[in-house]
């Protein structure tokens, strides 16, 4: 009879909690009231819902003696640190761990529990839609399995459950709103911008805003380089980096994002398709997660988008909405580089007009020379601009010319042509050889390593000369900045 009458009064609180949840509006009044319940009921001393977020849980409420413990709201815990909640999302079920012995406890499960005091511990799969959204988790600071109660605890958690779903919908339907809102401002930035800085600028900010984000970095491409055009987090814009330039081959997610023209989304530092080097940037920077959206138009990758976040995820309800952007800015700065292309061209072309009529003035052979090298030195923003003649197996300088004027120091020089890895293949292959990095290219020999960075020339470029099908010299350009090169 006595088993019969608790049976009758927990059915009855839980009919209760049901009807004062329903009138709550605020889905924390729900929760908050379902865990401070389920505490009293059980004679728990800790109750705490958990929203379920890929291999992540958020803390949402926590009922500890007696209070609610604000401070643990929104701290998210690794699933895989606790066995009972990772069998509760994982298979759906009560896990229960009586005491620190159970063997449903792994080390790490075992540590996590001691290191709070607790002794057992429930956690009940909070489902909603075919989907487990949350946990409800009981743990007490002696062994127990919670048997008697169990039950009643199943039954608000179907409380607990629904409240979270409604929230879910809701939040999802605000989301819907919040990014159709962004993609009208998105259209109207993009009439409004001045030029394709301004934009992308713009286009970065508002990105971090949306998301949330703690950085935004967006780049053009331009063979298998990537040039930052824009970088902006939380505190605001880091004009520094601009013009700065990188390899695709030293980010194999970038990488992948760009060979796919697909969104690549690293969604925490554990990701294996990062290598060590970028998970120390994470590290460095305090990032877990990232996303790389390439900006593509005619089939043709003109750019990258990089969003980093402090918090793990996989970007999920923003995947549809940065894909349009890239679509937008991608139009954008497909007709912004266009337009660069034209007037590039238009001023080569006014270039030669006007070097020809200068070269024609002269008919000495070093005068032409010196006005090439100066001419080519300054369009490529150069350090030094030398032109040297090929005569048999010897390169030999004609003319050299830096930002302070001529350097006829160097006039004469002979220097054996094997001796200059990157000089000898630009006559071999009839084509231009950048070197990008003169410590690590496979184009510089030790010799000439030690010559360039001694001298302060980390990127140079060389150019043959043909006439009539034989290539008779070169041009060098030194230090002319990894992005030009």
């Amino acid at each position: 009879i006595a088993a019969l009458e608790a049976r009758n009064r927990d059915l009855q609180l839980l009919v209760e909690a049901g009807i004062e949840d329903a009138s709550h509006l605020e889905t924390t009044d729900v929760l908050q009231s379902v865990a401070r319940r389920l505490a009293h009921l059980t004679s728990s001393p800790v109750a705490d819902i958990y929203a379920v977020e890929g291999e992540m849980l958020r803390a949402l409420v926590s009922y500890d003696h007696g209070t609610f413990d604000h401070s643990w709201e929104g701290v998210r815990v690794t699933l895989h640190d606790y066995p009972c909640s990772a069998i509760a999302v994982n298979e759906r079920r009560v896990a229960v761990a009586a005491s620190l012995d159970d063997p449903v406890l792994t080390p790490i499960g075992r540590d996590s529990l001691e290191r709070w005091g607790y002794q057992s511990q429930l956690s009940v799969p909070l489902v909603a839609r075919d989907q487990v959204i949350g946990i409800l988790e009981l743990s007490d600071y002696v062994p127990r399995d919670f048997g008697e109660h169990l039950e009643l605890i199943e039954g608000l958690a179907r409380v607990a459950g629904r409240a979270l779903d409604n929230a879910v919908l809701f939040d999802e339907i605000r989301g819907r709103n919040v990014i159709l809102h962004e993609l009208v401002e998105f259209g109207s930035l993009i009439t409004r911008a001045s030029d394709v800085t301004e934009l992308l600028r713009l286009a970065a900010k508002r990105l971090v805003e949306t998301l949330d984000a703690a950085d935004c970095d967006i780049f053009t491409l331009d063979g298998d380089t990537l040039c930052s055009r824009v970088s902006y987090d939380r505190n605001g814009y880091d004009d520094a980096s601009v013009g700065h330039s990188l390899r695709v081959d030293d980010f194999p997610n970038t990488k992948a994002a760009i060979e796919s023209q697909e969104i690549a989304v690293i969604a925490s530092p554990n990701d294996p398709h990062i290598d060590a080097e970028e998970r120390q940037v994470f590290a460095e920077w305090g990032f877990k997660s990232n996303l790389s959206l390439p900006l593509v138009i005619d089939g043709v990758v003109n750019g990258l988008i990089d969003i980093y976040a402090d918090t793990p995820g996989e970007f999920t309800q923003y995947i549809d909405f940065l894909k349009t952007v890239g679509q937008l800015l991608a139009g954008a700065l497909g007709k912004a580089r266009l337009l660069e292309r034209l007037e590039e061209s238009n001023n080569e072309l006014r270039e030669l007009v006007d070097s020809g009529l200068e070269f024609g003035a002269s008919l000495e052979l070093d005068e032409v020379l010196y006005s090439v090298a100066g001419r080519m030195r300054g369009l490529a923003d150069a350090e030094v601009c030398e032109v040297y003649s090929l005569e048999g197996a010897d390169l030999i300088t004609r003319s050299c010319v830096g930002r302070h004027g001529r350097d006829d120091a160097e006039i004469g020089v002979r220097r054996p042509l094997g001796s200059r890895r990157a000089a000898q293949r630009a006559v071999e292959t009839r084509q231009p050889v950048a070197v990008r990095d003169a410590a690590t290219d496979d184009d510089v020999s030790p010799e000439e390593r030690v010559h360039f960075l001694t001298s302060g020339y980390p990127a140079s470029i060389r150019l043959p000369l043909i006439v009539r099908g034989e290539v008779i010299g070169l041009v060098g350009l030194f230090e002319i900045g990894r992005a030009h090169v």
